[in-house]
């Protein structure tokens, strides 16, 4: 379908990257092998949990090669699926600007015409962006739209892709719609997310290219603290979370570094301690096609075997170009040389850091 500046384009919301990939994994409804010889592991080794010991890597892989081999018999399809559904994206005639005034006006055109047009839109009112935090960050929502159209812009060329950016843009409408009251009720303020923040031990800085750099070292988190944070506050500290890196002036331009030091925590530790796997959908279908956000790097330190076991059951799912921004390095000293001195945090495990005040710290007074 071709698609005139003056013309709204269809999106099909439900079809985001992550519910995608969930979809994908499955056939005519029928869970795959692969999923409930992973519920057999869990339930396993949740029954056995003590006797985890120096054999459990080794009981992981093994474990982990069963379901490879049932992960596989889906790969070949899903890369069919997914191949086809760029195909007709691709087919769809996408509108282009050179500047960002050009964009933000056809954009808001969009909007505007979005919110009459509500033959095929089960959540009209998603437009009126109630549950964004615009206060807390004093942003407006011309600074929203601005976001998806510096994310929109072609990574080759000047020029900013309207019809992606009004895309993502009505994904993120409708996943803050679908919070409800959870983010208004009561608003959603740094003030109301410092406890988990400073719980959770997170730091941001920028590095010497300009990129936002997100500092997660759990082996200075009390992970028992984490374990008793309410899931919906959780959600509320990663959606105000979100928001600071997608109105980052800095990330807008260069994207987001994410360095997370496992602190080889152990197996069940992992399991049981971090996020609850309904939160962490939630915050996955966020962050996976819906934020205006550009994860340039993922770097991992002190990653014990078991997470790279994982990762080895994601990898048929990743394009190349994930593959090759997950990066697990054992000597942490590196990262001097990838990001500077001055960005990395004081305490940071393996290096010489000098930063004592992350940037967080420094707009909102928390997190020290």
């Amino acid at each position: 379908m071709s698609s005139e500046v003056g013309d709204v384009p269809k999106v099909q919301v439900a079809g985001t990257e992550a519910e995608t990939s969930s979809r994908l994994m499955s056939s005519g409804g029928e869970k795959p092998p692969a999923i409930e010889s992973a519920k057999r592991m869990f339930s396993k080794f949740s029954s056995n949990a003590n006797k985890f010991g120096s054999n459990a890597n080794e009981s992981l892989k093994n474990s982990f090669r069963n379901i490879q081999k049932g992960v596989g018999k889906h790969v070949d399809a899903s890369a069919s699926v997914i191949k086809n559904l760029k195909e007709s994206r691709n087919k769809v005639e996408h509108v282009h600007c050179e500047t960002e005034d050009e964009a933000l006006k056809i954009l808001k055109e969009w909007i505007d015409k979005a919110k009459v047009e509500t033959s095929y839109d089960k959540r009209p009112q998603k437009w009126n962006f109630v549950t964004t935090p615009l206060s807390c960050f004093d942003k407006t929502l011309d600074d929203v739209f601005l976001s998806f159209c510096r994310w929109a812009k072609e990574s080759d060329s000047t020029q900013i892709n309207v019809t992606r950016a009004f895309e993502r843009l009505t994904s993120y409408a409708t996943w803050m719609d679908k919070t409800n009251r959870d983010m208004i009720d009561p608003p959603l303020t740094t003030s109301s997310i410092e406890k988990e923040w400073e719980t959770w031990g997170m730091k941001v800085s920028h590095d010497k290219a300009g990129r936002l750099v997100w500092w997660l070292d759990l082996s200075r988190v009390d992970l028992d603290e984490v374990q008793k944070i309410p899931s919906d506050k959780s959600l509320r500290l990663f959606v105000w979370f979100s928001h600071l890196l997608m109105f980052d002036s800095r990330a807008q331009e260069h994207g987001c570094v994410f360095i997370q030091n496992m602190g080889k925590i152990p197996f069940w530790n992992g399991m049981t301690h971090l996020v609850p796997p309904r939160l962490a959908q939630k915050v996955q279908s966020l962050t996976v096609g819906v934020m205006p956000i550009r994860m340039k790097h993922i770097y991992a330190c002190e990653s014990p075997k078991w997470t790279q076991v994982l990762l080895g059951i994601m990898k048929p799912f990743l394009s190349q170009t994930v593959k090759d921004r997950i990066v697990c390095i054992e000597n942490p000293k590196i990262l001097e040389d990838i990001l500077g001195q001055d960005c990395i945090p004081s305490n940071f495990v393996g290096t010489d850091g000098t930063m004592e005040k992350d940037d967080v710290f420094s707009a909102h007074s928390i997190g020290h």
